[in-house]
């Protein structure tokens, strides 16, 4: 796992590899970032979504 920073968050690397002599095999790999935040806002839940029904 590789975390890299940037002005605007970071990125992480993850990869699953084999290694046999001089070959290299991947097996498994994964980009991951952050985002900027899009909007801000409340959320309004009516009661009926928290009743034991």
């Amino acid at each position: 796992r590789l975390e890299i920073e940037h002005p605007t968050g970071f990125f992480t690397v993850e990869m699953d590899v084999t290694v046999r002599g001089a070959t290299i095999t991947v097996n498994r790999s994964a980009l991951l970032r952050t985002a900027r935040k899009l909007m801000q806002g409340e959320v309004f839940i009516p009661a009926s979504a928290w009743s034991d029904a």
